[in-house]
């Protein structure tokens, strides 16, 4: 039988995951602050190995209509983004 205590934790809980960014939209928003001129198309991860995340990060340049692609490794699961670009 769930206390009153755990269901209240479970809730806060819950709630708080629902309302957190997404790695992926951590990624994101990192990117934008590095180039607020650019258009993101979309940031997908690859999978996960047991140390890092590739997030590909496919963009346009202002006054370029062609698409482009940043590699982005993510390590940790933490909410703090160490990223080196790997392509």
């Amino acid at each position: 039988m769930i206390t009153r205590f755990a269901a209240l934790f479970l809730l806060v809980a819950f709630i708080g995951a629902a309302c957190a960014p997404s790695m992926s939209q951590a990624v994101r928003n990192l990117f934008l602050r590095e180039h607020p001129d650019y258009t993101v198309i979309s940031v997908r991860s690859d999978g996960r190995d047991r140390d890092a995340t590739n997030f590909h990060i496919r963009y346009r340049r202002p006054n370029d209509n062609n698409e482009h692609e940043d590699v982005w490794r993510v390590f940790g699961g933490t909410r703090t983004i160490q990223k080196s670009t790997i392509r």
